[in-house]
């Protein structure tokens, strides 16, 4: 996630971090995803907080990690005006994130696929 923000950020798919810890088709939706704000002129402010992560291994280069994001306090800023929207919090401010990682080898853990569930009840307060 931090890579994926730091290229949202930065404005810039061509962030180092983004194809190193993320390959395959999580680097692919990455930069689907970070090129929809680019397009907006869009970047965010203020808080994600990220809870109630679960890791399973499977042997010792496979792994899924599940967990949740409250976005309610994250708001889309225009980077031409400045203006933030304010967007009221909904059940759609909780996403409940999949994904699946890959030990490479250089022993670094990259994700190589994501998937998201916006709105998630096991994610609500």
């Amino acid at each position: 996630m931090n890579s994926v923000d730091e290229a949202i950020f930065k404005g810039s798919t061509d962030s180092e971090a983004l194809g190193f810890y993320n390959v395959d088709r999580a680097l692919s939706g990455a930069i689907v995803f970070v090129n929809r704000y680019i397009k907006a002129n869009d970047t965010w402010v203020g808080e994600t907080r990220y809870f109630d992560y679960e890791v399973e291994l499977s042997g010792t280069k496979k792994a899924y990690v599940t967990y949740c994001s409250d976005e309610s306090t994250s708001f889309l800023k225009n980077r031409k005006t400045g203006k933030v929207d304010n967007t009221p919090t909904t059940a759609d401010s909780y996403v409940l994130y999949h994904t699946a990682l890959t030990k490479n080898a250089d022993g670094v853990w990259q994700t190589t696929d994501v998937a998201s569930e916006r709105g998630s009840e096991k994610c609500q307060p």
